[in-house]
């Protein structure tokens, strides 16, 4: 069966631009902000069978944030302060902003690394004048429990459609193609590389090996080229690649969204929302939004939503940054400045409050549902 991936119009349509401006040009109309960032450059989850380096090269811990990952988290957090000079007032206060974390350790490090970038103590919120940090409470929830950021919740429908998909085409189609060197990679690596996300792990710890200049095997090598790259980018957009998948993964999540824009609006929510996450979290919201560009979400990148408020209009305007860049991002069918009834509208098919949700996730599943 060949799967037909869905976003919010037939056809993908990223239009980005580079903003070359870190501090907003004027920010009278600024009203909210959410922040969804994946953690700072980690560890392995585990190495692999054979790998030369095991846990005693990560000093800190397999899975966990490394020294690189905290500046990272930390340069994050001083670029947004850099942006919202003129908007989060500079002195902590916990009517300003909220913080969720996924429960997992380099999520909650790389918030409170985030923080420090944030907001650096001055005056009277100096509290030790040999350390420039403060303490700032960030929120989080069993992974179990949480379907917005680390979603983590079991969903039976979401995990038996999402197993089906790998069975279409085009995953299906890649599997047969790659058997070959997918076998190599088991003899080389020691690891059972028998499925894409198999190939898709032993990627990830060749890559992170790599970041962190460890000489690599002639065989880890190869995994570095376009083809692999293709097979990478659509398994980062596989967590939401249609329409009843999107919603099921990325759906409280936007229903989260949402809903604090019109707590903002209603003066009922601190206006700054930051959400620590994951690879998983960034890729599949911008997947579910129509706008993900099939590349591999880099540590600490964010997307930025911001709610805007004239006279004559409410609007959200998304951008994303990498390590290197700031761009707007244009969602199908509508403008940068898209307005905010619209923009639910638009996204109106990938959103869940978590009861609904509850509800869809346990729904009997007899075969795969593309509509």
């Amino acid at each position: 069966m060949c799967v037909s991936r869905f976003v919010v119009t037939a056809t993908l349509l990223v239009v980005i631009f580079t903003v070359p401006s870190l501090v907003l040009s004027s920010n009278d109309d600024l009203k909210a902000v959410v922040a969804v960032f994946r953690h700072g450059d980690r560890a392995p989850l585990k190495p692999y069978t054979l790998d030369p380096y095991d846990e005693t090269y990560w000093p800190l811990g397999l899975g966990q944030l490394t020294n690189l990952g905290k500046k990272q988290a930390y340069s994050l957090g001083q670029w947004l302060r850099a942006r919202y000079a003129d908007y989060l007032p500079s002195t902590y206060n916990r009517a300003d902003i909220k913080v969720q974390s996924s429960n997992v350790d380099r999520c909650l490090m790389t918030a409170e690394s985030v923080l420090a970038g944030l907001y650096p103590p001055e005056g009277a919120q100096v509290w030790n004048k040999d350390l420039k940090w403060q303490p700032i409470p960030v929120h989080t929830l069993p992974e179990e429990d949480d379907p917005v950021v680390a979603q983590g919740k079991p969903c039976p429908k979401y995990s038996k459609l999402y197993a089906q998909l790998l069975e279409t085409e085009p995953f299906s189609l890649f599997l047969d193609k790659y058997q070959d060197r997918m076998q190599y990679y088991s003899e080389q690596s020691g690891d059972n590389v028998t499925t894409l996300q198999d190939l898709k792990q032993l990627y990830n710890i060749v890559h992170i090996e790599n970041v962190h200049n460890f000489t690599l095997p002639e065989w880890a090598s190869t995994l570095f080229n376009e083809d692999m790259d293709q097979v990478i980018g659509m398994l980062w957009s596989s967590y939401a690649y249609y329409k009843e998948l999107a919603k099921l993964r990325a759906g409280p999540l936007i229903d989260y969204i949402f809903n604090h824009f019109h707590n903002v609006l209603n003066g009922g929510d601190q206006a700054f929302a930051l959400l620590s996450g994951h690879d998983t979290t960034v890729a599949t919201l911008m997947t579910a939004m129509g706008v993900f560009d099939y590349e591999w979400p880099e540590y600490a990148s964010t997307v930025l939503l911001e709610l805007r408020k004239t006279e004559n209009s409410t609007f959200v305007n998304v951008l994303h940054k990498n390590s290197t860049d700031l761009v707007e991002v244009l969602v199908p069918q509508c403008n940068f400045n898209c307005e905010l009834e619209e923009l639910e509208e638009l996204l109106a098919p990938v959103r869940a409050a978590e009861k609904e949700w509850e509800a869809l996730c346990d729904e009997t599943v007899d075969d795969l549902n593309v509509v």
